[in-house]
């Protein structure tokens, strides 16, 4: 599973199309995306309710906290959305320690909103973890004691009694019972020892019908204290009460305001559960809403963040649509990092490369992913993560070409700026099972004869570890080219481990001349 960051633009997009197609219901989210090559014109012909709403702006670039960085704007009209995005359009920000230009705007619609609750969906390797909260909102980490959690295992499907625990808690619960006392009081005359406090954070109705009831109560109470032996003086009272009072008005009203929450609560699980089904069938790996809020008894988020499992694109390339992955904010590809990004959105095989240090002397061109891993962390274990220069990884067998033109890529930037002291280039790789390790290293071959000059002029010393099928052949032809080209390569099988070479390399570079 590999977990991509997408942005909160696409996260609430995709929400918003398949909602409708696993719960049969809408769910009216309406964003819009605003970059520098935005023109603003088509985007309100598009769009046409962002010239007859008022507006929220942030920006959209895979970090949070933006509401208490001062970097979220409210209850806009569209020119001054406009001028807050031109003000902050590549401006560098600091972020959790990482800096890096704005480039990306999401516009919504302004919602006033008292409700804030948080949802959290997060997968591991058994199952999927839902955490829940009535009090999400910027303060959710302050609030975290209140924050309730299931796992739900692989395989087994959210029912209510899963859901249970995570709304046991909701307010909106407690009012319910406590309005039903309230209605049972008033019905059958039954005094309640004490009212207990109950609220619903900015709800007028369940204020007012609250103090209605509480007033009804202490009438009855008075009607109760006449004594048991007067009864008709005591029904005289209750009829006039209920005549006077509006009693059977007022416990209606009661009773509906008790049915409203109970509805509330039922849309509140219904909206887990289809979020639940929704994050599983288009393969999320993190989805958190924080908050999501209430509007006319409906949920509707506010604020998103999601990741993707983005190995399953091949099974979801229709559901995601034009899906973008940005690189985490603070990070800008180097040119030759985007022309080997350019190779592996083009082929079916997997070619990856990510510059650590330019100065560095220790590279690596490593076959597959655990093992570029095991190379790397070695390196760094080993106590020379600066000297590391990269990290790359190629699998999935590739084809010759295509290994040419990664290879190049790498031995650049391998042997960019020679200064006199030696470099190691590590071409490892674990046990291949089906990639034909000869047929890869004749692409890697072609491109370390054309860079002859540039190793010999960068002091480089190779090492070669492999297995797999044909890999002898493979074996043979590297050791070939040291003779031919005149530079040292040190090559050598499965006997040989992938710490070890990285031991070796280590070494050169750190002999004297």
């Amino acid at each position: 599973m590999a977990r991509k960051k997408i942005r909160e633009y696409d996260s609430k997009r995709l929400v918003k199309e398949h909602y409708k197609r696993l719960s049969g219901n809408d769910l009216p989210i309406k964003s819009a995306q605003v970059t520098e090559s935005t023109d603003l014109v088509e985007l309100q012909e598009k769009e046409p309710w962002l010239s007859s709403s008022k507006l929220v702006v942030k920006p959209d670039m895979l970090f949070g906290k933006r509401g208490k960085s001062g970097l979220v704007a409210l209850n806009l009209d569209l020119a001054q959305v406009a001028s807050f995005v031109k003000e902050r359009l590549g401006n560098e920000v600091e972020m959790s320690g990482c800096k890096g230009p704005i480039t990306t705007f999401i516009v919504e619609p302004f919602i006033p909103h008292n409700e804030e609750f948080y949802l959290n969906i997060v997968s591991d390797r058994l199952g999927n973890s839902i955490s829940f909260s009535e009090c999400g909102g910027i303060e959710i980490e302050e609030n975290w004691d209140k924050v309730k959690t299931v796992f739900v295992p692989t395989g087994v499907s959210l029912t209510s009694e899963i859901i249970a625990p995570l709304v046991a808690t909701l307010p909106l619960e407690r009012a319910c019972t406590a309005l039903n006392l309230m209605a049972m009081a008033v019905a059958t005359t039954t005094p309640l020892c004490t009212f207990k406090s109950f609220s619903v954070k900015g709800n007028k109705t369940w204020d007012v019908c609250t103090e209605e009831a509480q007033n009804l109560h202490v009438t009855l109470l008075q009607i109760q204290s006449v004594p048991t032996q007067m009864t008709t003086a005591r029904s005289q009272l209750l009829s006039e009460f209920r005549r006077e009072r509006g009693y059977e008005r007022r416990k209606e009203r009661i009773g509906q305001v008790a049915l409203t929450f109970l509805q509330i609560k039922g849309e509140i699980e219904e909206f887990l559960n289809v979020i639940f089904n929704l994050f599983q069938d288009l393969d999320f790996t993190f989805l958190e809403m924080n908050p999501f809020t209430l509007v006319n008894g409906k949920p509707y988020p506010l604020d998103m963040r999601g990741e993707l499992d983005d190995t399953a694109a091949f099974k979801n390339f229709k559901k995601w649509g034009n899906i973008e992955f940005p690189l985490p904010f603070g990070r800008v590809m180097s040119p030759t990092e985007s022309f080997i990004h350019g190779l592996d959105e083009k082929t079916s095989a997997s070619l990856k490369f990510t510059v650590l240090n330019p100065k560095g002397r220790i590279w690596t061109m490593v076959a597959g992913g655990g093992a570029s891993v095991i190379y790397a962390d070695t390196v760094g274990d080993l106590g020379f993560a600066n000297e590391l220069g990269n990290y790359a990884e190629y699998s999935g067998a590739p084809k010759e070409d295509e290994v040419l033109q990664y290879a190049r890529v790498v031995i650049d930037c391998a042997t960019s700026n020679p200064d006199g002291q030696k470099r190691a280039l590590v071409i490892g790789g674990g046990i291949a099972n089906f990639t034909d390790v000869a047929a890869t290293f004749s692409g890697i071959i072609r491109a370390l004869k054309e860079k002859e000059s540039k190793l010999k002029a960068a002091r480089m010393h190779i090492y070669v570890r492999r297995g797999g099928p044909n890999y002898q052949k493979g074996l043979a032809k590297m050791r070939a080219l040291g003779e031919d080209i005149g530079i040292p390569i040190e090559v050598y099988g499965p006997e040989a481990t992938m710490t070890g070479i990285c031991k070796e390399a280590i070494q050169c570079i750190t002999a004297s001349a």
